[in-house]
């Protein structure tokens, strides 16, 4: 299997869509972590390079809809800067219930409100542009808390880049490219807190004491015709942890919804893994507890 350093690509340079160029950020409970590897790699099992192998397992990877066919379902400005506030949203949320009580919490609670606003507005027929208000108060308030060190700056000027990257989906009618494909997000979660990383609908949430000792957790999406993502660092946690895989932009000719299911390919037996996961056919998602990181994909049975 191929396994990677905790750092891989961590430093290298990000090459994303307008909407997704500057999604890097750090959330920590002291100043200056120490950096080390999640665990010790100790297992053979892996992933092949494409997953339209031939394989003994009784699970097979879905094909994604080809490019023209997935964007043709988000060619309106509304829905493309819906499903990234959605992301937005699930974090904001995260850190308010985290800290329950707190000063911070009732502005991420604010700003959480004004995301929540914005995507009302912004699913209305035909879209209202008072989420571009809605917005600015956000940001307004991400502000705030950073100059009160509520909110450490870079996760607070994240969350404001975030913003923005929408405010420009919205200002250029749609034009900006949606195509998460070869897009990477990284998020620093301290083991004695956990946290939540979402990108363009697949989602992780590790709960406090998961991790081995603290890392850079990411989501990155592969460009081949597959749903492949890959969640890393590569390695095995304390505890289980949440993955949600987003098949929203997968190719359901023929499948039957229900038996979709998230994989990952063993090498060593020449088999799909089938994890199984419980199918959310609104969000449109495959959730699945995990007790490792490795490269994904959306199955059937």
């Amino acid at each position: 299997m191929k396994r990677y350093h905790c750092f891989r690509h961590f430093f290298s340079a990000i090459a994303l869509s307008p909407v997704c160029g500057m999604l890097f950020f750090i959330v920590s409970c002291s100043d200056q972590p120490a950096p080390g590897p999640m665990s010790p790699v100790n297992s053979n099992k892996g992933l092949v390079s494409e997953p339209n192998r031939n394989s003994t397992g009784e699970v097979r990877p879905v094909n994604r809809q080809n490019a023209v066919k997935s964007l043709a379902k988000l060619t309106t400005y509304d829905r493309k800067a819906v499903l990234h506030l959605q992301d937005l949203y699930d974090e904001v949320k995260y850190i308010e219930t985290s800290k329950p009580g707190t000063t911070l919490a009732s502005k991420m609670n604010a700003v959480a409100y004004k995301i929540w606003e914005a995507q009302d507005d912004l699913n209305e027929v035909p879209p209202d542009n008072g989420a571009l208000s809605e917005l600015a108060i956000a940001k307004s308030t991400l502000q705030s808390a950073i100059n009160n060190n509520l909110l450490n700056p870079i996760t607070g000027n994240q969350f404001i880049n975030e913003i923005k990257a929408v405010e420009a989906i919205i200002n250029a009618g749609g034009t900006i490219n949606h195509d998460c494909r070869g897009t990477t997000k990284y998020l620093w979660m301290k083991k004695c807190d956990g946290g939540l990383i979402a990108h363009c609908g697949h989602k992780v949430v590790v709960p406090k004491n998961a991790l081995k000792t603290d890392a850079p957790i990411s989501i990155s999406i592969n460009s081949t015709d597959y749903i492949k993502v890959d969640f890393g660092p590569d390695g095995w946690f304390n505890s289980p942890v949440t993955v949600n895989v987003s098949y929203r932009d997968a190719d359901l000719t023929g499948i039957n919804v229900n038996n979709l299911t998230v994989a990952w390919y063993d090498t060593a037996t020449g088999k799909w893994i089938d994890l199984g996961g419980t199918v959310d056919t609104i969000a449109k998602i495959v959730k699945v507890l995990t007790d490792h990181f490795t490269e994904y994909t959306i199955s059937t049975r």
